[in-house]
C-alpha cells in the first residue's frame, strides 16, 4: 500500500524538503522526530495547535510503518508558501496547496487520506473529485466550529454544515471515539463512519482506507 496523508495541522521541518528533490518524501523516522519537536514547541507557543490530529496521526503513521510495511507520504504546510491566519498569532496555513500536486504525481499513491479540512484538505478533496477517484478522511477534533465562532463570529451551525459537506464526499470517515461518531451522525454526516480508538489494532484504520480507483 502506498498511502498519501493530507494534513494542514502543522508546519514541519522545511530543511528536510530542501535536502531532497520534490519526488522524494520523508523517511518516517525523521518525520516523527520532527513532529515530536514541533508538537512540543507549538503547544507552548499556540493554544490552537491541533493536538488531537498530530497525536493520532503520529501513532497511525508509526504503526503503518512498523506493522504493515506501508509506504507513506505526508503532505503538509511546509511544502507550500505559508500565510498567517488572521486573529490567531503563529498559526499558518498553505497559501498555494496546488504546489504539492507534483508530489502526488511522483508518489502515485494507491490510497489518499485527508485528515484536515484546511486549504490542503480542500485542494485534495477537489482534486480527487475532479479525477473521479475515491478518498477517505478523518474527523479527530470537534473544536473547529467553536474556534470559527470565537475568532471570526462564524455561526456554529454554518461551521458544522461546512464540515458535513466536506466529509460527505469521503468514502469513509475515521474517528477516534464513538462519541465523535455519534455527534457526526447527529449533524447528518452521510458517509460511513469507522471508529478507531487510540491503541486499537491498526488494521481497523487500514481496512477503512479506500483505494483511489
Amino acid at each position: 500500500m502506498k498511502l498519501m496523508i493530507i494534513t494542514d495541522s502543522w508546519e514541519s521541518v522545511r530543511g528536510l524538503h530542501e535536502r531532497r528533490g520534490v519526488e522524494e518524501h520523508y523517511h518516517l523516522d525523521e518525520w516523527l522526530t520532527s513532529m515530536d519537536r514541533r508538537h512540543s514547541y507549538e503547544r507552548r507557543k499556540n493554544p490552537q495547535y491541533n493536538i488531537p490530529v498530530t497525536k493520532h496521526l503520529k501513532e497511525i503513521v508509526s504503526l503503518l510503518q512498523q506493522e504493515r510495511n506501508a509506504s507513506v507520504l505526508i503532505v503538509e504546510p511546509s511544502q507550500c508558501k505559508l500565510i498567517s491566519v488572521p486573529k490567531i498569532p503563529g498559526l499558518k496555513v498553505a497559501r498555494n496547496p496546488w504546489k504539492t500536486r507534483k508530489l502526488f504525481k511522483g508518489f502515485n499513491p494507491t490510497h489518499v487520506h485527508i485528515a484536515t479540512e484546511g486549504p490542503l484538505g480542500l485542494y485534495y478533496r477537489w482534486l480527487m473529485m475532479w479525477r473521479g477517484e475515491k478518498f477517505s478522511s478523518s474527523f479527530f477534533d470537534m473544536d473547529f466550529p467553536s474556534y470559527m465562532k470565537k475568532y471570526w463570529g462564524f455561526p456554529t451551525g454554518a461551521s458544522w454544515e461546512y464540515l458535513r459537506k466536506f466529509h460527505n464526499k469521503s468514502s469513509q470517515i475515521i474517528v477516534p471515539t464513538d462519541f465523535i461518531g455519534r455527534v457526526l451522525k447527529m449533524w447528518r454526516f452521510e458517509s460511513n463512519i469507522v471508529v478507531r480508538e487510540e491503541g486499537e489494532d491498526i488494521k481497523i484504520f487500514e481496512n477503512a482506507l479506500t483505494p483511489r480507483r
